[in-house]
């Protein structure tokens, strides 16, 4: 993972590197408002909106969502796909990706990260810009 200066907005955007080899994930815990976890409400309509394109590459698939401690999605949360091999691949132009979700209460975890994460190796280059999760919609 690099930083780029070919963004869609900004100075920056991250540029997601692979050989073909690995699988990788990106992972940040939701933020922290006055020292507690900022916490997904239950049956709330919610977004994740990114832009993306392709720098190089012909392979591998890398998704953005919700997942807990373990890696696992949870039930009624959705991801943004990012394919440089599958139908609606990206392009070399920018273009915005997004989903929206909502989570029942039984089915939100107690930690929550927003997760990039590779599903099968990628093999080329694939830049993130302006990677937004939204709630209350």
């Amino acid at each position: 993972m690099l930083r780029s200066t070919v963004y869609a907005r900004g100075s920056y955007a991250l540029n997601l590197v692979g050989t073909g080899a690995v699988l990788t994930t990106l992972r940040q815990q939701l933020a922290y408002s006055n020292s507690t976890p900022v916490a997904i409400q239950p049956n709330t309509d919610y977004a994740i909106i990114c832009y993306a394109k392709k720098i190089s590459g012909s392979t591998g698939q890398v998704r953005i969502g919700l997942r807990d401690a373990g890696g696992t999605a949870p039930t009624g949360s959705s991801y943004v796909g990012l394919s440089l091999s599958c139908g609606g691949a990206l392009t070399t132009s920018y273009a915005i990706y997004s989903t929206t979700f909502s989570i029942a209460s039984a089915n939100i975890p107690t930690t929550l990260y927003l997760d990039i994460y590779s599903t099968t190796a990628l093999n080329g280059s694939i830049v993130i810009d302006e990677l937004v999760l939204v709630g209350g919609m």
